[in-house]
């Protein structure tokens, strides 16, 4: 989107957002504890930043954690619908790097 069509405020939280604002939505399976969630802020951060060379201040991160049974991978079935979020808190620390 060109600069002058992407409206935002300048400044929150004590921090400063330039035109170069990234604003990241991701959304997954819930499950996953606090820490984790935490940890993945951080590493998102630090990664998007040095990858674009933008201000730790300019990428805004929003997580979205919803059950198994509301997301299709596609054919329109909710492949995960099966699993409970004890399960998924499972199968996310194998697939995951430990911190």
């Amino acid at each position: 989107m060109p600069r002058g069509r992407f409206l935002h405020t300048p400044s929150f939280l004590g921090l400063n957002y330039s035109d170069d604002l990234i604003i990241l939505e991701i959304t997954f399976i819930s499950g996953r504890p606090k820490e984790k969630r935490l940890a993945l802020l951080k590493a998102m951060n630090d990664g998007v930043v040095a990858a674009a060379g933008i201000s730790p201040d300019d990428l805004l991160i929003t997580l979205y954690e919803t059950p198994g049974e509301n997301i299709s991978f596609g054919r329109g079935l909710a492949q995960r619908a099966h699993i409970s979020d004890k399960e998924a808190l499972k199968e996310t620390r194998h697939a995951l790097p430990a911190s």
